[in-house]
């Protein structure tokens, strides 16, 4: 493929009786290159740079048709890739000189605030808060953008093109084509071109279309499967001749729809009606004092307690649970740390003590469990050692649901700081739904995306404007 930025030294005489040629046509005839296209910012330059600079480098960036003169005078350029997914944004970094990738870095999507799904993120564009979607999503590339420049030391003016692969649904034009990064309002080069992959509507968007051109699958007459699996699902079939693409919605984590739960030993029921959804990568938090349903809600969510309606986790199932009380139900303190690790994941009668004293290294490293060795019994942890312990069990079985009760309940603060990091990341980096309560409302308001408040066994969601400690207090109480 042709690329989208190209960098062109070229050596320019000054003018004279028998050349009194215009700068820009000087560059153009220099360069060669037919319907060149030169901004204003770069033509107000010419006069000191023609003349300062026998030898010039220019970037030329192609658009559509023709060509752009991008910068000139810059011995070094760059290209930014976006990859604008639903739950994180990914950049990457490319040496438009050396033809290499230089870094990647990701960050989570802002706009997750107004909803962990496409159509949540829909109905506030579609309303009076369009701008303000549109902002949040721009703030974070923007900040994607600054990080790569912060660590590699180069400047967003060094940045001259920009590639965006986007997943759109009803599109407003299906082949955006060719911006000025200007036009946009990205913090790099403002002349710098920025081409939008086209989409086929739907949930077949760009970010497809760039998957099919970087396999090369459209070249091969073999015929093979792209998948795309994140918060939405793709998949391609096909070769140079033919191409089939399906997509959809992957689902939610978890998904609740008018559930009743009994108090155990009783025929009163603690849950009444509850409808929710967890989304993958997404921390939902319980906000409730205690005795309103909430340890029944979540337990009946994790298989435990027999209920009423329906409760559809994912695509297989799965759950992790993560007790409040580590030591009557989450560890058996008196087997190892291999053991405890273990629990739940022999088969048959017998248990392959080498292999699980392995991955009890690697979850020992990985989580930053303190302990002599596997061989050590849980008793002797440490409480927030012994909390990883069960993390790092229930997150290795790699569920689509984590269900968490009180998960820092009798920990300090730097244990507490550690297990809240281990609940992002299995949201954010492994892509789990995560159920949280906790007794603790500043801690469920930190880690949480969404906030639901049950009263008298009944949920509701806290509104994005009573954000605050004060307002979902209120709530909790029952009077707001």
């Amino acid at each position: 493929m042709t690329p989208l930025i190209v960098q062109k030294t070229i050596s320019l005489s000054g003018p004279s009786e028998d050349d009194r040629r215009a700068h820009d046509q000087r560059i153009r005839d220099a360069l060669g290159f037919d319907r060149l296209a030169i901004p204003l910012a770069v033509l107000k330059r010419l006069p000191d740079l023609v003349r300062e600079n026998p030898s010039l480098p220019c970037i030329i960036g192609r658009v559509g048709d023709g060509y752009r003169l991008i910068d000139a005078g810059a011995a070094r350029s760059y290209s930014v890739a976006l990859d604008l997914g639903t739950t994180n944004l990914v950049a990457l970094l490319y040496d438009n000189i050396s033809r290499k990738d230089v870094l990647t870095r990701t960050l989570e999507n802002p706009q997750i605030k107004y909803g962990s799904d496409i159509m949540t993120r829909m109905h506030h564009a579609m309303s009076t808060r369009r701008d303000e979607v549109y902002r949040a999503l721009l703030t974070g590339i923007n900040r994607l953008v600054g990080d790569l420049c912060k660590e590699t030391g180069i400047g967003n003016h060094e940045i001259h093109a920009s590639t965006i692969p986007v997943a759109p649904f009803v599109p407003v034009v299906r082949t955006p084509g060719f911006f000025t990064a200007s036009e946009l309002s990205l913090d790099i080069n403002p002349e710098a071109a920025v081409y939008v992959f086209p989409n086929a509507g739907s949930y077949v968007g760009g970010d497809i279309t760039a998957g099919i051109l970087a396999s090369g699958m459209f070249r091969s007459g073999k015929t093979s499967v792209l998948i795309d699996v994140g918060t939405n699902a793709e998949i391609v079939i096909g070769n140079r001749e033919w191409m089939i693409v399906g997509a959809g919605a992957a689902g939610p984590a978890l998904e609740v729809r008018e559930l009743r739960v009994r108090r155990p030993g009783t025929r009163r029921f603690a849950v009444e009606g509850v409808s929710l959804t967890v989304a993958a990568g997404e921390i939902v938090g319980i906000a409730a004092v205690e005795g309103n349903g909430q340890r029944e809600l979540m337990r009946a969510v994790a298989g435990l307690l027999p209920h009423d309606g329906s409760v559809v986790v994912g695509c297989d199932g799965t759950v992790g649970f993560v007790s409040e009380d580590r030591h009557g139900e989450g560890l058996i303190l008196d087997l190892t740390l291999s053991e405890n690790l273990a629990l739940g994941a022999a088969h048959g009668l017998w248990l392959d003590r080498r292999r699980f004293e392995h991955a009890a290294a690697l979850a020992t490293e990985e989580y930053g469990i303190h302990a002599g060795d596997a061989t050590q019994p849980v008793r002797q942890l440490s409480g927030g050692n012994q909390q990883k312990v069960v993390l790092a069990r229930e997150i290795a079985r790699r569920p689509v649901l984590l269900v968490a009760e009180n998960p820092t309940r009798g920990l300090d603060v730097h244990a507490m700081a550690e297990v809240h990091a281990r609940l992002r990341a299995a949201a954010r980096r492994d892509e789990l739904g995560v159920l949280v309560y906790s007794t603790d409302l500043d801690e469920v308001l930190a880690l949480a995306d969404r906030v639901g408040v049950m009263v008298g066994g009944r949920w509701s969601w806290v509104p994005e404007t009573s954000w605050t400690r004060e307002a979902v207090g209120a709530m909790m109480l029952g009077a707001a």
